[in-house]
């Protein structure tokens, strides 16, 4: 069984990503809206600018979701 990730929302990086940052590991993950806004969509990457690599499977929890 995996573990959930716990994240925290940094901001947006220049092509207006979401980006997310483990609390735990300090590994950053991506979110860009495609066509629906309901489902999130996370992807690896490696740093705050970093383009998205593979999708997540592992359940997550973002602890402060972005108020913009």
């Amino acid at each position: 069984m995996s573990e959930e990730l716990v994240l925290e929302y940094l901001g947006r990086d220049y092509w207006d990503r979401l980006v997310y940052k483990d609390i735990n590991t300090g590994h950053y993950y991506k979110h860009y809206e495609e066509h629906s806004m309901h489902v999130i969509t996370l992807y690896t990457t490696s740093e705050f600018e970093g383009e998205p690599g593979w999708p997540v499977k592992k359940p997550f929890r973002i602890i402060n979701p972005q108020q913009e």
